[in-house]
């Protein structure tokens, strides 16, 4: 299982250490752009060894950290 922290700390390894768990509309918010949810993606599933398939991919599974690391579980699980 995987929680909103293990995301957090992605996106901190990223260089956006102004991310918190607060922020709860990363893409609406524009909190992150487009290309820095698909390099987030891309690290989930290099360093996890996860497929995320992109039919669960929506706006609301990618708007939180708690939502990613759900996402991410449900990836895990399904593997």
């Amino acid at each position: 299982m995987f929680n909103a922290a293990d995301v957090l700390a992605l996106i901190y390894e990223m260089g956006r250490t102004d991310i918190t768990l607060a922020d709860n509309n990363l893409l609406e918010d524009g909190v992150l752009s487009s290309l820095e949810i698909f390099s987030l993606i891309t690290l989930i599933e290099e360093r996890y060894h996860l497929s995320l398939d992109a039919s669960l991919l929506s706006p609301e599974s990618l708007s939180s950290c708690a939502n990613i690391a759900q996402l991410m579980s449900q990836a895990q699980s399904e593997a």
